[in-house]
């Protein structure tokens, strides 16, 4: 069987592995037996002598030479774009390039100090020329500054602070007016009853102007009043209202002709002293009335309506003059503000004696163009509402 594939197929030389043709003899290549006899020795193209009576082996051809491997050009990075990234203790490292042809796209640009190729002794950050070639993390201290014509990774120091800036100044002191007091007015009467309000060092109540406001109220002016405070006092002012400002009586105050004072929802007139005049000459006639109670003066209060009208009246030579809501010189059932003797008068040689009998509803004198002083537990009557001091 293996004779019938000998002299189908072809053989191969052991000693040169060339491949004869089937039945040869010989290697057609190096004559050697192909069926396993060496044959004589001899020198070929390309042997060396054998040393020490050994016969030399044919050389194999080299192969051929392989061209070295050229790197391939790794195209400059546009101006502005950084090619290394440093290494800390080492040199630069440079990115992974791709060799396809598709191009890529750019990395992202790294948030960092570029250095210029310049000069040594510049400073890092202020580049004189856009390349840019070394990536540095950025120092404390610098800010980035993109100035025309530089690079979106320039920076620059900060401007130094001026000594003046560095000492530390005391906080601006507010003006007076707007300093908060001691002092809080709290409405007893009114549309705001109920409500409480801090006052500062000046203050000032209106319907329209001032920083308490009482827009509903048709008694009220468009400036009213001031409130001051002064030397840990408050002082309160009328600012020639129509209506004028009134503040509570202290248990008992003289009062003058023609002096206004409220009680309850009326205003009153004190119309003074009615002492008959003496006749000028001896002899004349002598006005016809009653006669003048002996060891009595003569006084009189009138109630003032809206507009400034006169109202009821009453003129006594007696010791007391009553307003209340019942059995009164002056009475005024109907009126929920009042009391049953809610004040009283007497005569005085200069006046009157007006005295609060009202049990804290208050019984209160309009100021006459000067300024009163105020202390906790006093109320202010403007217009409908009644404003009461507390500390």
């Amino acid at each position: 069987m293996s004779q019938l594939l000998l002299t189908t197929l072809g053989v191969v030389c052991p000693n040169c592995d060339e491949l004869s043709s089937p039945g040869t003899a010989k290697c057609g290549n190096c004559g050697a037996d192909p069926y396993g006899a060496t044959p004589a020795a001899k020198t070929l193209p390309g042997a060396t002598a054998s040393l020490a009576g050994r016969p030399a082996t044919a050389s194999r051809p080299s192969p051929p030479a392989i061209p070295p491997l050229v790197a391939p050009r790794v195209p400059t990075a546009p101006q502005g774009i950084a090619t290394a990234t440093p290494v800390p203790g080492g040199t630069p490292v440079p990115h992974a390039i791709s060799t396809a042809t598709t191009p890529v796209a750019p990395l992202p640009a790294i948030p960092a100090l570029a250095r210029a190729s310049g000069p040594k002794d510049q400073p890092p950050g202020l580049s004189s020329r856009p390349g840019v070639r070394v990536m540095d993390v950025v120092p404390p201290g610098m800010r980035p500054t993109l100035r025309p014509g530089s690079t979106p990774a320039a920076y620059e120091a900060p401007q130094p602070i001026p000594a003046s800036d560095l000492v530390r100044k005391p906080p601006t002191v507010p003006p007076a007016s707007s300093q908060p007091s001691k002092f809080s007015l709290a409405a007893l009467a009114g549309a705001q009853r109920g409500q409480r309000v801090r006052l500062s060092q000046s203050c000032q109540i209106g319907r329209s102007r001032g920083q308490i406001l009482f827009q509903d109220d048709p008694y009220i002016s468009a400036l009213h009043c001031s409130l001051t405070v002064r030397d840990g006092r408050l002082y309160v002012r009328d600012e020639s209202s129509a209506s004028g400002t009134f503040v509570s009586v202290p248990g008992q105050e003289q009062i003058q002709q023609n002096v206004h004072f409220s009680a309850g929802g009326r205003l009153f007139r004190f119309m003074g002293l009615l002492n008959a005049p003496q006749t000028a000459r001896s002899g004349a006639a002598i006005i016809y009335g009653a006669p003048l109670p002996p060891g009595h003066v003569v006084y009189g209060v009138e109630e003032i309506l809206v507009g400034s009208r006169g109202g009821r009246a009453v003129v006594t030579g007696g010791a007391l003059l009553t307003i209340g809501t019942s059995k009164c010189d002056l009475s005024f059932p109907a009126d929920e503000g009042m009391a049953t003797r809610h004040c009283e008068l007497s005569p005085t040689p200069s006046g009157a004696l007006l005295r609060d009998l009202s049990g804290g509803l208050g019984t209160f004198i309009r100021l006459q163009g000067t300024e009163r002083a105020l202390t906790p537990g006093d109320k202010i009557r403007i217009g409908n509402q009644i404003l009461q001091v507390e500390a």
